[in-house]
């Protein structure tokens, strides 16, 4: 019986034992060379390995072991290791946290030139993690990362300015980083950016670049930058007013968390504008901002309990809610709370007459730009380049569908990264990714085939692929398009056509695009002249910053004065 016992926690415990079983890569002849050879010391397969690991490329994911590796790569002094060891020690990945520990090898990395641990040193600084928090310092790494082009460090950068901490207070500089970042499609840059248009804060005052900046950051799923669309649909300020499309905006950002959209949605749902009129669906709305701390939520809903609307009448509730909006300042709460507890006939009023307009005004505090910081994402952390194992990985994802990856492996193809350089190989993988509606693809793929690059040269399939680019939202698509109807280069030469795609490409904000539509109303190629359509045109590209867009504004400017 005894032995039975063993036995059972023996077998039990066998069973409990964690798994430590080798991928099917783990196996290959490939990665047991590349382990002996990191194993006898060689840095780049060190930090290949830290790689493998901790993104789980291939092999079960194992912070612990991607540690071993990086503190091996770090300790010969490979940059990369070192901000990505920083990064591990301060996530608290495979290492305890240890955010000093952390400063130590971003330092390392750094003082190396590594753009992206400049920016997670600069991070430190800012909020005083591992070092003592120093404003200056923050703004110190934050350029260096910024000037060698790192869009988070340049959005950083644009933050410190706007809050004069470690620099003085400077909000066309301010402006300026933003645009950089925001030009690389850095999200919160294009947000800030916008809120700066909308204001005039640091740039003249532009509506409608405020509302396509917003809407560039709100299509990367930016609550705030959803909620401030919401906003100019519903007033109409750089948009034509669109309740509809106002609600929309408000709902995705109000699912992810933001009081202001949800409170601005319940007062749509309430009103019927935009949405169907649905007092349950206002006070499910507007109780998720009043729990958000949303003040002006918190009275309405204390008075939708009141009233017994969209909801069962509840004294209790409603009282409770008109205390919480009395205790942060919210006077008619005050009121209403002392009406009821004297138990005073109340003023009675409809929620909806109670109701404020929805709110117009964009702008909101400035954050602290330690807020934006945060740490690097595992996008962030810096890879190996132009090695064999890249590609290796890029073919086995690619393998198995996935677009992104495809797209990578031709780009890597087409420029003999990581292997011999085989434009035929390129233009198929460039093929596969664009026909799972990767624009990209498709765009690079148009371009191989008009150039006749890995395959037979055709004028007609290339703009074809070019087209299906476009269409698939990819602008520089449409703006090339523009620019072969326009010239008779590879496509027939047609006016009109040419005017349609760099009108397509304008409306998507490219300044080249506007440009040419300028010059096509100035010259009246195609259409009548039009010299305030042209001027129309040349300064939108102007005030993204196009010189020659400015030059042909200046210059109209001087013709005007002259015929005077």
């Amino acid at each position: 019986m005894l032995k039975k016992t063993i036995l059972s926690a023996l077998f039990l415990t066998i069973l409990t034992l964690p798994s430590f079983a080798e991928s099917p890569f783990e196996k290959t002849v490939e990665f047991k060379t590349l382990l002996s050879d990191a194993s006898q010391g060689n840095e780049e397969y060190q930090l290949k390995l830290g790689f493998i690991y901790a993104n789980g490329d291939s092999v079960e994911q194992n912070y612990t072991k991607a540690v071993k590796w990086y503190r091996m790569a770090a300790d010969q002094g490979n940059r990369i290791a070192q901000n990505n060891l920083g990064q591990l020690y301060a996530t608290g990945k495979g290492v305890t946290q240890n955010h000093t520990e952390a400063a130590k090898w971003y330092r390392m990395a750094a003082d190396q030139g590594n753009r992206i641990a400049q920016n997670n040193l600069g991070q430190l600084y800012a909020t005083g993690k591992g070092v003592t928090q120093n404003h200056t310092e923050a703004a110190k790494w934050f350029r260096m990362a910024a000037d060698q082009g790192h869009a988070m460090a340049q959005s950083n950068l644009g933050l410190i300015y706007l809050s004069d901490q470690g620099v003085q207070q400077d909000s066309a500089e301010a402006a300026k980083w933003f645009r950089m970042a925001a030009d690389q499609g850095h999200t919160r840059a294009q947000f800030f950016l916008g809120r700066m248009y909308y204001s005039g804060e640091g740039v003249m005052k532009n509506h409608k670049t405020a509302a396509r900046l917003f809407q560039l950051a709100a299509e990367n799923n930016d609550a705030k930058a959803q909620r401030n669309l919401g906003v100019m649909y519903a007033s109409g300020h750089g948009v034509e007013q669109n309740y509809t499309e106002a609600a929309r905006w408000y709902r995705l950002a109000a699912e992810q968390g933001n009081s202001d959209a949800a409170f601005n949605l319940s007062l749509l749902c309430t009103t019927g504008k935009g949405v169907a009129q649905n007092d349950a669906e206002a006070f499910k709305w507007l109780r998720i901002a009043a729990e958000k701390g949303n003040t002006q939520a918190q009275f309405q809903l204390a008075g939708m309990y009141e009233t017994g609307t969209g909801t069962a009448r509840n004294s209790t509730e409603a009282l409770k809610w008109y205390r919480i909006a009395a205790e942060k300042g919210v006077a008619q709460a005050q009121l209403k709370l002392d009406s009821m507890l004297s138990e005073k006939p109340a003023v009675e009023s409809s929620a909806a007459e109670s109701l404020p307009a929805p709110p117009v005004v964009v702008p909101e505090d400035n954050e602290i730009y330690t807020q934006e910081v945060a740490e690097t994402t595992p996008e962030d952390r810096e890879a190996p380049e132009n090695n064999t194992a890249d590609r290796a990985h890029y073919l086995s994802a690619a393998q198995e569908g996935d677009s992104d990856a495809a797209l990578k492996l031709a780009d890597m193809l087409s420029e003999g990264l990581g292997g011999e350089q085989n434009d035929a190989e390129a233009r198929s993988w460039y093929q596969k990714a664009a026909e799972m509606d990767n624009n990209e693809a498709a765009f690079k793929l148009a371009g191989m085939i008009i150039e006749g690059r890995g395959g037979k040269q055709s004028n007609s399939d290339g703009r074809s692929w070019y087209k299906k680019a476009a269409a698939m939202g990819y602008s520089e698509a449409a703006l090339q398009l523009g620019f072969m109807y326009q010239a008779g280069k590879n496509a027939p030469r047609n006016n009109w056509l040419a005017r349609q795609w760099f009108l397509v490409a304008a409306e998507k904000g490219l300044p080249r695009a506007q440009y040419q539509l300028g010059n096509i109303f100035a010259e009246g190629r195609g259409v009548d002249k039009n010299v305030e359509k042209a001027a129309e045109w040349y300064r939108k590209a102007a005030e993204q910053g196009l010189e020659e867009a400015r030059d042909r504004l200046s210059k109209m400017s001087g013709d005007e004065q002259t015929a005077r």
